[in-house]
């Protein structure tokens, strides 16, 4: 009896992973509207009707599940730039260098104890 390469026990074992998720998958989330694609890892399930929601990547493997999403948050209109309209800082918040720097050098709120 001949044993198939290593590798080819792998990509068997993909396979079945990949339709064995794909099938539990489509029947977990039957009428939801929700699309489930394969690719080559995981498997991705978006909303097509909603994409700023993000994706859910399923590992083959492992199972691990995580959720991939865009995160916007608004700052206002830049202080002191010429383009910019008056702002009325009552209603309308102003964004300075201050703003951008703990944006992007700050503590996330989930670093926050």
């Amino acid at each position: 009896m001949v044993t198939p390469a290593p590798a080819v026990l792998d990509s068997f074992r993909l396979c079945w992973a990949m339709n064995a998720l794909h099938a539990m998958m489509r029947e977990m989330l039957a009428g939801s509207g929700l699309e489930i694609r394969q690719l080559k890892n995981e498997l991705v399930i978006s909303n097509p009707d909603n994409p700023d929601k993000g994706r859910i990547y399923i590992n083959y493997i492992t199972g691990e599940v995580s959720w991939k999403r865009p995160v916007w948050d608004y700052l206002g209109y830049l202080k002191g730039y010429a383009q910019a309209p008056e702002a009325d800082p009552d209603t309308e918040p102003v964004a300075d260098a201050q703003a951008i720097i703990r944006a992007l050098c700050g503590a996330d709120e989930a670093d926050v104890s």
